[in-house]
């Protein structure tokens, strides 16, 4: 039941993958999101990057 769980969480967080990076961009650039940022940010289309940072 908890690899079942791991799995699924993993699986979740590789999906949206690139939405975690451009939250984690506007926290280092801003330090801090409001709701409406944040619900933004994770309704917009994922920006695909031209480079690996």
């Amino acid at each position: 039941m908890i690899k079942r769980a791991h799995d699924e969480a993993y699986q979740i967080l590789n999906e949206n993958k690139m939405k975690l990076h451009e939250l984690a961009k506007y926290l280092y650039e801003k330090e801090t999101i409001t709701g409406e940022q944040f619900i933004t940010i994770l309704n917009k289309p994922a920006e695909i990057p031209t480079t690996i940072q």
